[in-house]
């Protein structure tokens, strides 16, 4: 049998992969191990240069030090300018992105509403009680107190009133006038001068003029760089017009008080917008010339008006009320000023409490809002639409949306045409609207006793986020363009 040969192999040989020159190099040494080996490395080359290794080690620490003491600077910087820069526009907040938070907490007295003067937050703080009663001017931005400005104790001021009137603060100080059992009129003696004036440069707190005052201050409003104030005297309500820094009156108004009242029992409330000053007394309005205190007579072409309201861009609001059939139906009146009206409209014209400026719209409503809602565009006779949906206040007019509010529900109106987007209703809702543009926020009813700030899309109207108030707290009012809680001794910065 004949042998079968295998053919011949090639010799095999061994070749060395790269895993093989991996596993055969030196192992990677630990960051410690090469720190130790570096901090070596460098004490060595500091030995031979000893010159060059201060000035190195001079640099370092410069840089470090300039680190430290910038980055906060340039933090602080930065909320400063987001605190006190602009917001989308006039009236608008900077944001309501997201929930705001607690910045800063200071004690004040809640019944003096803050003022902003630049990066200045006013407030009044002390009691009558402790005889310490003081104006205080905070930084916006941090809450810390820059300067504060006794009122004094002969008498111990229980209330305080303060204005921003030009380049300076001015502020009205005195008793509070007690109850009269008899509800008769109180007269404080002609002579006596029962409160004070005070003339305040804001950004140091430095007193430029302080004198005496008359009567009972019940409000008080600013006239450009003048304080014009309304004071009980003698039986009148006295409106004056003053010169904070000389103290002298540029004009005064006597009316004789008709009815029976006392500052107690009655509310005087004084609005100066455009070249008017609108004095109201409960349904009783006067209405001067901001420059001359002549009172201001109603235009023959105007309506036989009930009601007057003065808007902040001095826009003169008439409602007149008349009975046809069984219903009350009320007709407006919208002018400038004194001047002609530019528009007339059926119904009673809705508040607005923030707008953009996009829609040159009125908006009215007749009785309790349960006839709808029209609007009107000053040049156009007849009403631009009409929608069924019920509303007592026109929270927002902005980005293309008209938002009204009926008691505890808002919906969301396109400007357009009057169609509605959504709907959301919210329960209990008080107080004026916010907006940064795109989101709306409204102060609604309590969660265990607070009150909640909750944020709508103002696209759709969902839910965007919802916060309780701090505690101590109760309502929310806008500042420059941040929100600050306030309370009854209380005063809390949201961002």
């Amino acid at each position: 049998m004949a042998v079968r040969r295998l053919a011949e192999r090639p010799t095999m040989q061994l070749v060395g992969l790269d895993e093989d020159a991996t596993d055969a190099s030196p192992p990677v040494r630990s960051a410690p191990d090469r720190l130790r080996d570096a901090a070596a490395g460098a004490r060595s080359w500091a030995s031979q240069r000893p010159a060059a290794a201060v000035v190195a080690t001079l640099s370092v620490l410069a840089l470090l030090t300039g680190v430290v003491l910038a980055g906060p600077q340039w933090l602080s910087r930065r909320e400063r300018a987001q605190v006190l820069g602009p917001a989308a526009f006039v009236g608008a907040v900077h944001s309501l992105r997201s929930a705001p938070e607690v910045r800063w907490r200071v004690d004040v007295d809640g019944a003096m509403p803050p003022v902003l003067v630049d990066d200045v937050l006013v407030v009044a703080a002390g009691s009558a009680d402790a005889r310490d009663r003081r104006v205080v001017g905070l930084d916006a931005v941090t809450g810390e107190t820059r300067w504060t400005v006794p009122l004094g104790t002969d008498p111990v001021p229980d209330t305080v009133s303060c204005r921003s009137t030009g380049p300076l603060l001015t502020c009205v100080a005195g008793p509070a006038p007690q109850p009269d059992r008899r509800d008769l009129p109180q007269v404080p003696d002609g002579d006596a001068a029962p409160g004070a004036v005070w003339a305040i440069d804001p950004t140091d707190g430095t007193v430029r003029a302080q004198h005496p005052g008359a009567g009972w201050t019940l409000a008080t409003a600013a006239v450009g760089s003048d304080l014009v104030v309304a004071a009980y005297t003698a039986g009148r309500l006295t409106i004056r017009r003053l010169d904070p820094v000389t103290g002298k009156e540029v004009w005064a108004a006597d009316r004789l008080l008709s009815g029976s009242f006392t500052p107690v029992n009655g509310r005087i409330r004084l609005v100066a917008a455009g070249d008017l000053v609108m004095v109201t007394r409960n349904d009783s309005t006067l209405l001067l010339d901001a420059a001359t205190g002549q009172r201001e007579a109603r235009g023959t072409a105007t309506l036989g008006a009930e009601q007057t309201t003065l808007d902040p861009d001095g826009t003169v609001v008439r409602q007149e009320y008349r009975l046809l059939g069984s219903a009350i139906v009320a007709r407006s009146s919208l002018a400038n000023g004194m001047d002609h009206p530019w528009l007339f409209a059926e119904g009673s014209v809705l508040s607005v409490d923030v707008a953009d400026g996009s829609s040159d719209l009125t908006f009215t409503t007749n009785g309790l809002g349960v006839d709808g809602i029209r609007a009107y565009r000053a040049g156009v006779d007849q009403q631009v639409w009409q929608t069924p949906t019920r509303g007592t206040r026109v929270s927002v007019a902005a980005a293309g949306r008209v938002v009204v509010r009926n008691a505890g529900t808002l919906a969301g109106l396109d400007a357009a045409d009057g169609s509605v987007a959504w709907v959301r209703d919210l329960g209990a809702v008080s107080g004026p609207a916010l907006t940064d543009g795109r989101r709306v926020g409204v102060l609604t009813g309590g969660l265990d006793d607070r009150a909640v700030l909750v944020a709508l899309d103002l696209e759709d109207g969902r839910l965007a986020w919802q916060l309780p108030l701090p505690p101590g707290t109760s309502r929310v009012v806008r500042l420059g363009t941040q929100l600050y809680a306030v309370g009854d001794h209380a005063l809390v910065a949201l961002r």
